[in-house]
């Protein structure tokens, strides 16, 4: 079996049929009324998107800052542990070298 709904909301929800009975306004009357609403319905939810957009744009200029501290603080760390890298590699291979070799004679040479 197949079901099919069909829900209507905000001013498409609403009939006027008891206005029109108990004021006996015209038809064109009661269009322009639902009209009206309509537009009133979307001047809203325009009004939510855009406080929305408002919400992420500065949730993406917060993250966007984020991410540059992040990247400016790995780069720093990376250089400072690359300087300290080759400080130690050049003290460590400096007092290799300086160190007198000793040789030792190979058996049967």
């Amino acid at each position: 079996k197949v079901v099919h709904l069909h829900v209507d909301s905000g001013s498409e929800a609403e009939t006027y049929a008891a206005e029109q009975q108990d004021k006996k306004l015209r038809p064109l009357y009661n269009e322009m009324i639902s009209l009206e609403k309509k537009t009133e319905s979307l001047l809203n939810e325009l009004e939510q998107m855009r406080k929305n957009e408002e919400k992420m744009r500065d949730i993406n200029e917060s993250t966007n800052a984020r991410v540059a501290w992040f990247s400016t603080i790995s780069l720093v760390s990376l250089v400072g542990v690359a300087g300290w890298q080759v400080w130690y590699l050049r003290k460590f291979f400096q007092t290799k070298c300086t160190k007198p070799f000793l040789l030792v004679a190979a058996p049967g040479l």
